[in-house]
């Protein structure tokens, strides 16, 4: 048995090129937008301070639900 027999065709995969129209004169549109973000700052140190006197297991968790946000300018860009 030859090694093109052993292989069936639902096996067989083509490539197809695929075309996309870009063109590189087309000009970008940037914007900046304000989004509110939580972080770790100095309410979830207090918190994590607190938990850690009261219940030690449980302060090991605290940085993974930050109690602090702040407003945060992002770049967004559209064609």
């Amino acid at each position: 048995m030859s090694e093109k027999e052993s292989v069936s065709d639902k096996y067989v995969v083509k490539a197809i090129p695929v075309q996309q129209e870009v063109s590189l004169n087309e000009s970008l549109l940037e914007e900046y937008v304000e989004v509110e973000e939580n972080y770790c700052g100095p309410v979830t140190t207090c918190c994590g301070i607190l938990f850690f006197v009261l219940f030690w297991p449980l302060s090991l968790v605290v940085g993974c639900c930050p109690c602090d946000k702040r407003v945060v300018k992002k770049k967004v860009v559209k064609r």
